[in-house]
């Protein structure tokens, strides 16, 4: 199926080439979050790479100010796939800080509400926390370990009633420091919120029966969090990185659930990934924003990074539709991942995605959206204004994701500033696999010029 339509919309293109680092050479991650800049040559804090991945600078990520820039003041290429959780491991570092002696702070827990409350004081602190094979809890602050078990040698009566079966709630309160969360494996039989104004890491496995849910200043998942057919809502006011796994599949006759990646830098890094499919129907993805980045109960990032070897999934398994999955920036997304959300096996339709940046987009990668037994669904992408042109000007050879914004000319990238329109060959279409519907839209225009054999035959679409 092909849709054309002008006025407001996307430009969507479906089953594009698996991305291979080397295609990435002229598209340049810059993880552009600052408040007013597009170049985001801010003051930041740079890291030192333990692997080379290029040799054009390094990786920088500044909490202070949420924004990212390259040391040199120009924009740092970035290949995907590059192994950023080392990097990551030692930028958080620099965020807490070594963790000072002899500093004092507070454990409280009410068993009534399910409340831990944790309060640091001016001295940057790392916080482990963790549950026992029996359900009980310990929380380790600069090599002090404390138990919720009344039998262990760390029980701490502050602690008392706190296990797998009561823990609903953890408030983590700096008291001017800059502290540093960190989740290992744990199993509770409810809900899970957090809070903190520093930085929360989930390093272990994280599994609960509803709804586990983040906000911090800087949030990374390293581990995995498992919420089955349940609600995953990771929000930062920094940046949201995700190396893990995050799964909220529905099987046994459930659909899939819900996921949300949030803060003003959004990245899915080296193999993350997201698993919202279900056996009646997919659930819902959105990273870094909701449709069009129009829903004001969603807040939307600057900068949105989707890492080569990411997939995202959000299939019906055996019945019911695919899901939805939006992948959002309001100034830049670079996307080079797969995202699924193909129809179930027995009946549905296939899902919904939309892959977008206001200002800059980036779009390498693939999507299936497929149906074995009902229609295809739809990928959406946006330009301003859209051309297709006639033959193969820009060679059927380089791949179906060959569309450019001029004047910026960026294979595969739409630039904020292009004013001229976006160019796709009569070749790059007629090339798609039929695994999604085509739906080409523009804010402004969509011309189709004269073909030479006035005909544009799209492939045949098995739903």
């Amino acid at each position: 199926l092909a849709a054309l339509a002008g006025g407001q919309g996307t430009l969507g293109v479906a089953d594009q080439p698996a991305p291979q680092a080397s295609t990435v050479g002229s598209g340049q991650f810059v993880f552009d979050a600052g408040p007013s800049s597009n170049s985001l040559e801010s003051d930041s804090k740079p890291i030192a790479p333990q692997t080379a991945t290029n040799g054009s600078g390094d990786f920088v990520f500044n909490s202070a100010n949420n924004a990212a820039a390259p040391t040199n003041n120009s924009p740092t290429e970035f290949e995907p796939n590059s192994p950023i959780p080392s990097e990551l491991e030692t930028e958080l570092a620099s965020f807490t800080g070594t963790p000072a002696e002899s500093l004092h702070f507070s454990l409280t827990f009410d068993a009534a509400s399910g409340q831990l409350i944790i309060q640091g004081n001016s001295g940057d602190n790392v916080v482990h926390e963790s549950m026992t094979a029996d359900g009980f809890f310990e929380i380790t602050i600069d090599g002090v370990t404390r138990s919720s078990q009344a039998q262990s040698s760390f029980y701490d009566a502050a602690l008392t009633g706190m296990t797998r079966d009561t823990l609903r709630e953890i408030m983590i309160f700096s008291g001017g420091g800059n502290d540093q969360f960190v989740m290992s494996d744990q199993s509770l039989a409810g809900s899970l919120l957090v809070t903190s104004d520093g930085d929360v890491i989930v390093a272990g496995n994280v599994r609960v029966e509803d709804i586990f849910q983040v906000n911090a200043s800087l949030l990374s998942v390293e581990g995995s969090i498992t919420a089955s057919g349940g609600i995953v809502r990771l929000h930062s006011t920094t940046a949201t990185l995700v190396s893990g796994v995050i799964d909220v599949s529905g099987l046994s006759g459930g659909s899939g659930g819900r996921v949300e990646v949030l803060g003003p830098v959004v990245a899915l890094l080296n193999s993350a990934t997201i698993n919202a499919s279900g056996d009646t129907g997919g659930g819902t993805v959105l990273i870094g924003g909701d449709f069009q980045g129009n829903n004001p109960e969603i807040t939307n990032s600057l900068v949105t990074w989707i890492d080569g070897q990411v997939q995202i999934h959000a299939n019906a398994l055996s019945s019911g539709n695919g899901g939805k999955v939006i992948v959002w920036a309001d100034q830049n997304t670079h996307y080079y991942g797969l995202i699924t959300a193909k129809g179930g096996a027995l009946s549905g339709d296939g899902g919904f995605v939309e892959v977008s940046g206001k200002e800059f987009l980036n779009f390498r990668g693939q999507a299936d959206l497929s149906a074995e037994h009902g229609a295809i669904g739809t990928l959406l992408l946006d330009p301003t204004n859209l051309i297709i042109a006639n033959g193969t000007a820009d060679s059927a050879a380089d791949g179906t994701a060959t569309f450019s914004g001029t004047p910026s000319g960026i294979v595969g990238t739409i630039l904020g500033s292009d004013t001229g329109p976006t160019t796709i060959y009569e070749s790059e279409l007629e090339g798609l696999a039929a695994t999604a519907n085509i739906v080409l839209q523009a804010t402004n225009n969509v011309t189709i010029n004269d073909l030479t054999d006035n005909t544009l035959n799209l492939a045949a679409t098995t739903g």
